[in-house]
């Protein structure tokens, strides 16, 4: 994935610099920033390393051959259980601040869209897809419709769901795989729905008083999915290079 992640970042920034050159020319307004003091360094510096740890062994998990859902849990009963030990110490409900901020209206969507994905495995839409996106003979022809599909069904269910999805049909061939990890990068950038990570920024803009709506992130993300889709076309042609 070395040489598809240079060539589409490369493509990346070139669009949008092309998108945005305008308002990067304009001087950098300046504003004071309040500036506020870490309340709790202990739990602070607790809670990145958990983090890093969680990163790394999650990076290696195939390596370790552990589950990453059992590594994710792992590490989040480690933490809750640090926190509980301080809270009690320190006379504090940390714990109740921080499992009250968790984005708990995610949870029926992200758990609605798994459940879409298995009751489709069960309809025969799956052996469909499969049989059409398979029986593409050309390996790079099956890249490019692997990719391009995996980049719009992110946009429908979600790129996690879309992954499970995929990996249901794929054939083995590595550059359809490749080609399909880069879809569900790419599918991203599309709508807010494409990943949970555009769904919780827009719930962070809206909380903090921003307004930027769903046609807006679009009207973005269309022109600059577009560009970078080029680029992917571009990448998944040179995967065969290197496999």
């Amino acid at each position: 994935m070395a040489i598809p992640t240079l060539i589409i970042g490369i493509f990346s920034i070139a669009v949008l610099f092309l998108v945005f050159h305008r308002e990067l020319a304009k001087p950098i307004e300046h504003f004071d920033v309040e500036v506020k003091k870490v309340e709790d360094p202990f739990l602070m510096y607790v809670s990145l390393i958990h983090l890093g740890l969680a990163i790394i062994c999650l990076a290696i998990s195939n390596i370790i051959n552990i589950e990453m859902w059992m590594i994710t849990l792992g590490f989040a009963v480690s933490m809750s259980l640090i926190v509980i030990v301080y809270s009690i110490v320190k006379k504090k409900n940390e714990i109740g601040l921080i499992y009250k901020k968790l984005p708990y209206s995610l949870v029926p969507f992200i758990l609605s869209m798994f459940v879409i994905i298995m009751a489709e495995d069960g309809t025969g839409l799956f052996g469909y897809l499969a049989s059409f996106l398979n029986g593409i003979e050309n390996p790079i022809l099956q890249g490019w419709a692997y990719l391009v599909s995996s980049t719009l069904a992110c946009n429908f269910v979600n790129n996690i769901p879309m992954s499970l999805m995929f990996s249901r049909i794929l054939d083995g061939n590595l550059v359809s795989v490749f080609a399909t990890i880069i879809g569900s990068n790419l599918g991203a950038l599309l709508t807010p729905i494409g990943a949970l990570a555009g769904i919780m920024w827009m719930s962070i803009l809206k909380h903090k008083g921003i307004h930027f709506s769903f046609g807006e992130f679009i009207k973005y993300g269309a022109v600059i999915t577009g560009f970078m889709l080029v680029g992917a076309l571009g990448a998944v042609a040179l995967i065969p290079l290197f496999i």
